[in-house]
């Protein structure tokens, strides 16, 4: 499926979805949807989506195992242990893989050394498995690596990346992971190197410059930020994601009035489009939105 192709099952479900009614969309169609929502972080319209494909595929094991994913992905560890149990006994590809992300967080949380090489020795062998199962996937792999930063178990994560990139150097979805792990371990350079290289396998791809947009932001490198956020804004206008990190670049930059707009802008996406961000950052928000007032009060002086 195109983009042009998807942006018309999204705004038909979306439609069907506004106006109350039923309709009905293929497993395949609703795990796009469910999958965009994740990767645009609207969690809340994923677990609708959620519910409403399970409500067409009630059997789907794909479509259980998304909400499962979308749980790991939240921290809500609990929530996703208690919806795969039972998945052990069909041996199911990505269940095993799913398993293996929620056994790699107890092994992070373990208080016992001992017992946490342990657990950590078993859940790479499950990997393999999940691997074996699939003939190496590489999305597999971009899922492992993710999993291994939430868990900030970077020196295994750097293991899988080199194996990755030596399989697949150019899979958008293992390079999409890689510098999203460098980054987090403040690996600049390799970040940096990472994201162009995904730019690179598809220039029009408006994620890849948010991704290089966001690690020169982390890295206080403002204006080389915006211009990577230009880009995103230039493939996709309605994208809002990116703009609490325009108004911190902006900001940095002394431009205080692209900042308060660009603030003022975050804050109403995240109220109007169920967004819920921790109260700590709202609250960061609206004190840079006040600085901003003050800051455009002394230039008028």
């Amino acid at each position: 499926m195109n983009d042009k192709e998807f942006q018309e099952l999204l705004e038909s479900y979306e439609k069907v979805v506004a106006t109350g009614s039923n309709a009905y969309f293929d497993a395949d169609d609703m795990l796009d949807i469910i999958d965009w929502y994740m990767e645009e972080e609207r969690d809340a319209d994923a677990y609708g989506a959620i519910r409403y494909a399970k409500h067409l595929h009630p059997n789907n094991d794909d479509i259980k195992l998304s909400e499962v994913r979308l749980r790991i992905y939240q921290g809500q560890y609990e929530i996703a242990t208690s919806l795969i149990t039972g998945y052990e006994t069909k041996n199911i590809p990505e269940a095993n893989l799913l398993a293996c992300d929620i056994l790699l967080h107890n092994a992070s949380k373990c208080t016992d050394p001992a017992l946490g090489d342990e657990l950590v020795q078993a859940v790479e062998k499950g990997y393999e498995h999940a691997l074996r199962q699939v003939d190496g996937d590489p999305g597999y792999y971009s899922s492992i690596i993710s999993q291994h930063s939430r868990e900030e178990m970077y020196e295994l994560a750097n293991g899988w990346i080199s194996r990755a990139l030596k399989l697949y150097p150019n899979y958008p979805a293992i390079l999409d992971s890689a510098a999203l792990c460098y980054a987090l371990q403040g690996r600049s350079r390799e970040a940096i190197d990472m994201a162009n290289r995904l730019i690179d396998c598809d220039p029009y791809n408006a994620r890849s410059w948010g991704i290089l947009g966001d690690i020169l932001h982390d890295f206080g490198d403002f204006t080389q930020s915006l211009e990577a956020y230009d880009y995103v804004k230039a493939i996709r206008p309605d994208e809002r994601l990116s703009e609490q990190n325009m108004g911190d670049c902006h900001f940095a930059l002394g431009h205080y009035d692209e900042a308060y707009h660009l603030y003022q802008s975050a804050l109403a996406h995240y109220e109007n489009s169920n967004i819920f961000p921790p109260p700590i950052e709202v609250d960061f928000i609206k004190s840079k939105v006040e600085i901003c007032k003050i800051r455009l009060k002394e230039k008028q002086k």
